[in-house]
Parts: structure tokens; C-alpha cells; sequence
């Protein structure tokens, strides 16, 4: 995670001032850091003893609580099922089935108080008026407030049917394209999603049942083999994504190997209906989270762990519970029942941990699509994020000096190219705030990039180069830029070519006191 310490010096006379306004800058600065863990706010006091008399707070260096817009448009999406307990614990039992009446008064009451409290602040100057990127995010905000309350009131208002988690994370993220981001995000979801959705519609409209209402509504089966071929399609899809992504990661160390193999072996049994002993089948399940337990506890220690082992664990445990669940219910012995598809269900719940994980970990696997697997595959250079190894590899082999150029902080990016087990490149960049006054902008620093003589001109430090992008892109840092000697010529005309602008600078080397001519390259990213 990136930490960006805000520093906000306020002026005070303590002998004259005003006390509610001194309470609000410490309220407001604890609001933003108890709602937003990105930013720590420290307050720097001072004695002033040339203020006039007018007993004001004075506040020279804070900018207004910039982030409250942000958070209240994420509090949107919590009201509903926040409202819905407390009403349903204060609401006696007549009014029950008009529970969803009474939220959505609650509900309302409750953005007009908000929107009075941001008019108030605003007319006294305490909160600036929001700028239009700040309006689309209400917006957005607004939209999933209304998203949410329908689907946690879709029982009450018997709509469970017509309102499912496919069509609400579905209208979330056309939101989110049309009002924020402009572009397809975690695609992921919107192929699974839409294939959900369109499955679960014609399966009402086959069968006259939903899955909501399958315990009490009689299926027709008219068109039982057409269902049989959207179960079919659905399951090869989801198995074949899933599996993908699990090839894609390349964490095959001796654990995932086991985990596969297991995955495999329970799955057969699962679709061919072998018959196990139940301790047989306890004493498995036991075994399996330990040998998850064991990998963690190894990977951590040898300091070769990655965020991507969670994606892994995910992704094979649900692979494993769809065959559990086709098993369970008879699937391959072409019967039809309803309650298969529970399996999309548990697959949405699984892709939206996975897309809620990768940007909050950090987790780079953008990259991985299929066309350049193969073309990797063939090339046999694979890039890694650097580990402790990695680098004591890289002292070994490179030096103490490039060794001490690679940063492994949590503000930071590290990447090695490995050619059979060698490390024939490397990258380093760590992320900072640019000066005032825009200390709300991260840009990448590359502290170091380097190929092996042997291996240059082979485009390595390009893909280097483009894979730091697109983790800096994916975080939305501003900016990367860097600085590189005139004596290398190959790699200043690699940054022209890779459209980098350029600028002629001198810089002193302190610790060898004397003045070296180069350029500083930077590109936009964000």
C-alpha cells in the first residue's frame, strides 16, 4: 500500500482561539484518516503571537476535507442493508411486509439530512462545492444506493426473480463506465456476469422458475435438453476461464502441484460418482487446508510468497466446489435440477472477492492473456516480481551497487527476467508524491533498470519497461519518470523510442563530487 503523509501546518493563538473551529480541523482531519487508510493526517501546531484580534483559527496549508465527497459515495452503497437491520429490529411484527416501504423513507430522510449538512457546510465555508468529477462520483454513489436497495429488498418485494447479483453488479460497473472510468474494467466480470444473467433469464422463461422460488414453484420441462446445453456452456466457461487463470499465475512450486492433483482426483470422483469411504472423504478436506496452512507458512519464510497464491487457493477451491455441486445434484447423469445454479452464484461471489483483491494487493496479473503466454513461452524470458532472493541473486551477480538500487517496499515495484533460472534483467521503482501543489499525485521513480550485456537488443528491458506501466497505470499514479547518464546511448534512444520525453539535465554526485551530464525521461500515464 502506498502511504502519503500529509503534513498540515495550522496557525494558532491559543490565547484567542476560537474553540468549535479548532475541534472541526481535528474533527475532520480524524475523519478522513479513521474512513481513508490511504492518507495519515498530521496536525503541526504552533504558537503565533502577531495574530489580530478577531480571536480566528488561522489555517495557512489545509486543503478542504477533499476526500469527503469519495466517502460518502461509497456510503451510498452501505445504507440499505444497514437500514434494512435496523428496521427490522424496531419495526413490530404488522408491519413486516412493508419492511422495504419503511427503509426507503428511512433511507431518503437520511441523503436529505446529508445533502443539508453538505449545504450548510458549504454556505459557511467550511466544505468547498464539489468540482464535476466530484458530482459524477455522487452520482455513481446515488445509482448504487438505488442499486442496493432493490437487491436487499428483492424478497420483500418479491422482485428476487427479475433482481439478481448479476444485473446489480452489472449496472454498478455500466456506472462506472459511463460516469468514471470510460472503460471496460475487470472484464472478468462483465463476460461472466452478462453469460450469468442471460442464463439465468432464460432459465425463468424455459421453466416458468426462478432460482429464488425453486423449493415451491413447478418446473415445466418441455425444454429440459436446451437447459442441459446452457448448464453445459456455463460450466466449460467458467472451468475454462478459471483453469486459465490458474495456468496463468505460474506458481507451480510442490504445493500447487498437490493442490492441482488433488483438485483433479476429487473432481473425477465428483463427476463419475465414485464411491468413497466418509472418512475417507473427511480425512481429504482436512488434509487439503493444511497443505494450505503448511504453503503460506513456506512461501513466507522463504521469502518467495506472492498475493497471487490467494488467487490460486480461490480459483481451485471453487473449480473443486462447482464439480461438488454438479456431483451432488446429478448433473452428469442428465438430470436437471434448479439448484445447479447455486454454482454461478458461488462463482460471482469468487470473481468479485478476486477483482476486490488485485487492486488492494496490488496483484499484477493484467498482463497474462493468452496470445502473449504463447509468445513468453517460446521466448523463454519470464518476468517475476522481485523477492529477498531475487536480490541477493542480483548482489551476486550484478554487484552490491545494483543490489542496493532495488527497492521491495510497499510503495514500490521491483521486476527480474529470468532466462533457465537466471536473472538476465531487472527494474526497480518506488512511488512518491510530487511537490506541492500537487502532493495528491503519485509518479514511479525508476531507480534502476538493467540487462545483461549478453542479452541486450533482445527486447527485455522493453517488456520491463511496459509491464511497470501497466502496474503504475492499474494504480493510478500520475507519472513515471527517470534519469540516465549521456554515456548511455542504448538507453536513451530507448526511451525516445518508447515516447519518453526528454530533458538535458546536470546532476551532482555527492558522494564522488563531480557533475554528470544526462537526461531525465518522463511519461504520463494517468
Amino acid at each position: 500500500m502506498i502511504t502519503v503523509v500529509k503534513t498540515f501546518s495550522i496557525e494558532i493563538n491559543l490565547r484567542k482561539a476560537n474553540s468549535f473551529s479548532f475541534f472541526y480541523v481535528l474533527l475532520s482531519n480524524y475523519f478522513c484518516n479513521a474512513t481513508n487508510s490511504w492518507f495519515y493526517y498530521m496536525v503541526q501546531l504552533r504558537y503565533i503571537n502577531n495574530l489580530d484580534n478577531n480571536e480566528k483559527l488561522e489555517v495557512l496549508i489545509m486543503k478542504r476535507i477533499e476526500k469527503l465527497y469519495f466517502i460518502l459515495t461509497y456510503m451510498f452503497f452501505i445504507y440499505p442493508p444497514f437500514i434494512f437491520g435496523l428496521v427490522s429490529i424496531y419495526q413490530t411484527e404488522q408491519y413486516e411486509e412493508s419492511v422495504h416501504i419503511t427503509s426507503l423513507i428511512v433511507n431518503l430522510i437520511l441523503i436529505v439530512v446529508l445533502v443539508g449538512i453538505l449545504a450548510a457546510l458549504i454556505k459557511y465555508k467550511k466544505l468547498h462545492i464539489p468540482n464535476k468529477l466530484e458530482i459524477k462520483y455522487l452520482i455513481f454513489g446515488f445509482i448504487g444506493n438505488i442499486a442496493m436497495y432493490f437487491y436487499t429488498f428483492q424478497n420483500a418485494m418479491k422482485i428476487d426473480d427479475f433482481v439478481t447479483i448479476y444485473l446489480i453488479l452489472l449496472v454498478v460497473l455500466a456506472a462506472d463506465y459511463f460516469l468514471i472510468s470510460n472503460k471496460f474494467k475487470v472484464k472478468e466480470l462483465w463476460v461472466l456476469l452478462t453469460l450469468f444473467l442471460v442464463v439465468d433469464y432464460a432459465h425463468l422463461l424455459l421453466t416458468g422458475c426462478g432460482f429464488a422460488d425453486s423449493w415451491d414453484c413447478a418446473a415445466n420441462h418441455t425444454y429440459d435438453v436446451l437447459i442441459i446445453i446452457l448448464y453445459s456452456i456455463t460450466v466449460l466457461t467458467i472451468l475454462a476461464y478459471y483453469g486459465y487463470r490458474i495456468l496463468s499465475y505460474k506458481l507451480f512450486d510442490l504445493f500447487k502441484i498437490l493442490n492441482v492433483i488433488f483438485v483433479v482426483i476429487m473432481s473425477y470422483a465428483f463427476a463419475n460418482e465414485v464411491i468413497m469411504e466418509e472418512k475417507f472423504i473427511l480425512t481429504i478436506f482436512i488434509f487439503m487446508p493444511f497443505f494450505v496452512i503448511v504453503d503460506f507458512i513456506v512461501s513466507i519464510v522463504n521469502k518467495t510468497y506472492t498475493h497471487k497464491t490467494l488467487l490460486f487457493y480461490i480459483r481451485s477451491t471453487t473449480i473443486l466446489s462447482i464439480f461438488g455441486v454438479l456431483g451432488a445434484f446429478n448433473f452428469f447423469e442428465g438430470e436437471i435440477d434448479i439448484n445447479i445454479l447455486s454454482l454461478m452464484v458461488a462463482t460471482t461471489y469468487a470473481s468479485l472477492l478476486i477483482s476486490i483483491m488485485k487492486p488492494l494487493l496490488k496483484i499484477d496479473v493484467k498482463e497474462d492473456t493468452p496470445l502473449k503466454a504463447i509468445k513468453q513461452s517460446f521466448s523463454g524470458v519470464h518476468l517475476y516480481e522481485c523477492t529477498e532472493i531475487h536480490k541477493d541473486l542480483i548482489k551476486e551477480q550484478y554487484g552490491e551497487k545494483q543490489c542496493d538500487h532495488i527497492v521491495l517496499e510497499t510503495n514500490s515495484y521491483s521486476l527480474v527476467a529470468i532466462i533457465d533460472n537466471n536473472i538476465v534483467g531487472f527494474i526497480s521503482t518506488y512511488i512518491k508524491p510530487l511537490p506541492s501543489p500537487l502532493e495528491n499525485l503519485n509518479e514511479g521513480y525508476i531507480n534502476i533498470i538493467e540487462v545483461h550485456e549478453k542479452f541486450r537488443k533482445q527486447g527485455i528491458a522493453t517488456r520491463l519497461i511496459e509491464k511497470t506501466e501497466k502496474y503504475l497505470k492499474q494504480n493510478k499514479i500520475a507519472q513515471i519518470r527517470g534519469w540516465s547518464s549521456n554515456y548511455k546511448l542504448e538507453a536513451i534512444t530507448l526511451w525516445n523510442q518508447l515516447h519518453y520525453s526528454l530533458s538535458s539535465t546536470t546532476i551532482w554526485i555527492e558522494e564522488k563530487k563531480v557533475s554528470v551530464e544526462g537526461y531525465y525521461y518522463i511519461k504520463k500515464l494517468n
